[in-house]
């Protein structure tokens, strides 16, 4: 790389230049983007449907009465990225 910008000392400028622009691209269209989902009603936590491969099985949860634990714990994979708070409230609304 220093070869290139010692035959053209320009190189470092316009590199420069193009990160600026990419990046203020990519940040303004996330802002965009959110704006787009929230007017959609989209803002809002991510839903999954779960359908068994075969009809006859039927799928189930079991929901403990009462509210949720005072000691609520959050296990397993993708479980760093998730809001105690909100999965606290989440769990007793279904109660």
């Amino acid at each position: 790389m220093s070869r290139m910008i010692a035959k053209n000392p320009k190189s470092i400028t316009m590199f420069n230049e193009d990160f600026v622009r990419t990046y203020n691209r990519i940040a303004t269209r996330t802002v965009e983007i959110l704006a787009e989902e929230k007017a959609a009603g989209e803002g809002e936590a991510e839903q999954i449907q779960l359908v068994a491969e075969d009809p006859n099985v039927k799928i189930g949860f079991n929901l403990p009465d009462g509210p949720p634990p005072a000691d609520l714990r959050i296990e397993g994979e993708g479980s760093e990225q998730m809001d105690i708070e909100q999965v606290s409230h989440s769990s007793s609304q279904y109660i």
